[in-house]
């Protein structure tokens, strides 16, 4: 019985532990992906600039980064198309909400999630990345959580985490050069400026000071990609948490006067692929979210060869972006003259 009781006392003594150490945590310029932070704040000021006229948003992770060329649409449809792709490592509700920020109306989202954006929910857990990451830039995701939430957050980030946190809010004051990158990419004004000027150069295929004017990753002309990636005719699951948040944001860019539309990703070709599946795939797909919005386009119109992937089953080179682009335009352009 003893035993019980120092037990029981331990375990309330543990949680009340994790609870004294939820106000350590919270946002504090920890080692992090910085870059996604200038990354946004870069492509929102060019959403900012493009805001006095009509335009159109394609919005995901690094796939649309990669993979759409929306400089060329642009010029084609005679009207601003921005690149709003992103970072898959962001949870869906950041995407949404960042892309919500950035609409007015008469504005058309063309949302080109990955296909692991559509059933998250069934990743047990918090992803460590995300976590780490809301601490460091992302701090509405942060703020949102609720404390049950947090509590889980210490459990993922480990018992020391509060540890690095501590000596981050240390290194502000006593270590300031080590802390200077870190707080000028918090700096919004000091990232456009470098941004503008070109102070920075691209040093990496991911650096932000090599995007265009209107969003598009440059300077992408390898083909390295030598992975599978998902088949083209296998469907891949859409998960009813998922729907929801899709349903919430469309209900909100309608109340915006903002239409919302779905595209695919890209497919690597290969052999064996089954046509008659791919169309049943794609039909599938479209009728899972003809609830939500409409999807634009086919899975056999992103089907492209191994060459003219970049680095990922997701992200296209120079050449198949171009080809890419070229394809969504007449969808593109069938959809502004029917409004």
């Amino acid at each position: 019985m003893r035993y019980l009781i120092i037990l029981a006392c331990t375990a309330v003594l543990g949680m009340a532990g994790y609870v004294l150490l939820i106000p350590a945590l919270g946002p504090t310029p920890i080692a992090a992906e910085y870059w996604v932070q200038e990354l946004l704040t870069i492509k929102k000021d060019i959403a900012k600039k493009n805001s006095t006229t009509k335009k159109i948003v394609i919005a995901s992770g690094s796939s649309t980064l990669f993979s759409i060329d929306t400089s060329y649409l642009s010029k084609e449809l005679g009207l601003p198309v921005i690149n709003y792709g992103l970072m898959g490592g962001m949870a869906l509700e950041s995407v949404l909400s960042e892309t919500n920020s950035i609409t007015r109306p008469h504005d058309i989202v063309i949302l080109a999630l990955e296909p692991d954006y559509y059933c998250r929910e069934e990743n047990s857990g918090f992803d460590e990345w995300l976590l780490r990451n809301a601490i460091a830039w992302n701090h509405d995701y942060w703020n949102a959580l609720s404390l049950p939430e947090r509590l889980f957050a210490i459990r993922t980030l480990g018992l020391r985490f509060p540890l690095e946190i501590l000596q981050a809010r240390f290194d502000i004051y006593f270590r300031p050069n080590v802390m200077e990158p870190r707080l000028t990419a918090l700096n919004p004004e000091a990232v456009l400026n470098r941004f503008s000027t070109g102070q920075v150069k691209a040093d990496n295929l991911y650096s932000v000071y090599s995007i265009d004017p209107m969003g598009n990753i440059k300077n992408t002309n390898e083909n390295s990609f030598t992975g599978e990636g998902p088949r083209a005719d296998q469907s891949f699951k859409i998960c009813k948490n998922t729907l929801s948040k899709l349903e919430n944001f469309v209900s909100q860019q309608r109340s915006k006067n903002v239409a919302v539309y779905f595209i695919h990703t890209p497919y690597v070709d290969r052999s064996d692929l089954d046509s008659t599946m791919i169309n049943a795939v794609s039909k599938t797909f479209a009728d899972t979210l003809k609830p939500v919005a409409p999807v634009l386009d086919d899975i056999k119109d992103v089907v492209f060869e191994r060459a003219l992937f970049l680095n990922s089953a997701l992200h296209l080179n120079a050449i198949g972006r171009e080809a890419r682009s070229k394809k969504l335009l007449p969808r593109l352009r069938s959809l502004i003259e029917n409004k």
